[in-house]
């Protein structure tokens, strides 16, 4: 049930990435990937967060979030 519920949450994610209109804070940002949108969301939604925060929020290493950053 739970790998339903996270397969369910990963496509609703993945729909609202291809239909919403990609902005933050009222800036278009067509050129991200969804995984880069969510990095600076999370980054934005704290006053300071470090890298393997960003990395813990996303799900990824601290080697992936530093890539990614």
């Amino acid at each position: 049930m739970e790998r339903q519920i996270n397969d369910i949450r990963d496509l609703i994610q993945e729909i609202a990435w291809h239909f919403g209109d990609h902005e933050f804070n009222g800036e278009r940002c067509g050129g991200l990937t969804f995984v880069e949108f969510m990095a600076l969301k999370k980054i934005d939604e704290s006053e300071y967060l470090s890298i393997q925060e960003v990395g813990r929020a996303l799900n990824f290493t601290k080697s992936g979030a530093t890539r990614l950053v």
